[in-house]
């Protein structure tokens, strides 16, 4: 016969069994769910940050496994102090057929003169997929849950950007590290909108330069990166250099934005890899198409390797 202690006992155990107990903030990038949107599953080095895995300064930075409807999605190196990330990590696979790749932009009042336009560079059209309501990190917050949640404003937002921290602005936007327009399915566009992925970024970069360099990546790995098993496939970081100054004297706004990818080309046996570097000012973006070599060396303080994709053939 049971007695209430063990029916107490039963009860405690049934009750772990059914509480989740999988973290998605870790100090290291050698876990189960970082590894699988690495190249090789090895983290980049990052110099005074992050190395073989293993974040420096774990009060500082913490590896967040975006996780977003239970699946997770990519992984994202997190600065709790600029409130930015570091930089994000994925893995792009091509485009699901019928399915937009932009994010849809909120009607602004005092609309600008648009009398210009025919003399803008071409861009990638802008589907209807919208962001809102924007997401933040759980476990920041800390509370309880395996996916990212709907930011509210009663979260205090200590060691994350909040949604109201861009409210009223025409300087910046969310910008994205991994992007709308190079996430597979509906759920992957959904789970890149939230505010651990995005950066303070000028309007004019993002919705103009910077939208190109992203479509860019995508065209290039479509083209030259079919792996083994003919399927596209190409792995991607993109990071933030931190500036000066902060967004309503919180979120670190980036002097620069960069983005890294590598894959192999089973077609012609080789590894293909390219770089971007864009500057992060309203007044005309400026763009830098590079090698892996020439972006590590403008991002590496002296005497250090900043090196995206360790222990590869990247070229």
């Amino acid at each position: 016969m049971m007695t209430s202690w063990h029916l107490l006992s039963l009860a405690m155990l049934l009750l772990l069994s059914i509480t989740p107990t999988v973290t998605k903030l870790e100090n290291s990038m050698n876990t189960n769910c970082a590894t699988k949107f690495l190249l090789n599953g090895n983290a980049p080095q990052v110099p005074d940050i992050l190395a073989n895995g293993n974040i420096l300064n774990q009060n500082r930075y913490t590896s967040i496994c975006q996780t977003f409807n239970n699946v997770q999605q990519f992984v994202t190196l997190y600065d709790k102090e600029n409130r930015i990330p570091v930089f994000s990590a994925y893995k792009y696979t091509g485009q699901q057929a019928g399915i937009p790749n932009r994010p849809n932009r909120p009607n602004r009042p005092n609309k600008r003169n648009r009398s210009n336009r025919s003399n803008r560079p071409n861009r990638p059209n802008r589907p209807n997929i919208s962001c809102r309501p924007w997401k933040i990190e759980a476990e920041l917050e800390y509370i309880r849950n395996v996916n990212m949640v709907n930011d509210k404003a009663e979260y205090n937002h200590n060691l994350q950007a909040a949604d109201t921290d861009y409210n009223g602005q025409r300087i910046y936007d969310r910008g994205h590290m991994f992007p709308v327009s190079l996430a597979f399915s509906q759920d992957d566009k959904k789970a890149t909108c939230t505010l651990t992925n995005t950066v303070p970024q000028t309007i004019n970069c993002n919705r103009g330069e910077w939208r190109i360099v992203e479509s860019d990546i995508g065209k290039e790995i479509n083209r030259q990166c079919i792996n083994n098993n003919n399927q596209i496939e190409g792995f991607v970081v993109t990071g933030a250099q931190p500036g000066n100054n902060n967004l309503n004297n919180r979120v670190n706004i980036p002097s620069h934005l960069w983005s890294a990818f590598c894959c192999f080309n089973s077609q012609t046996a080789k590894w293909i890899a390219g770089a971007y570097r864009i500057s992060n000012i309203q007044a005309g973006c400026v763009r830098q198409d590079l090698t892996l070599a020439q972006l590590s060396k403008i991002l590496s303080p002296p005497g250090t390797t900043y090196d995206f994709f360790p222990n590869s053939h990247c070229p």
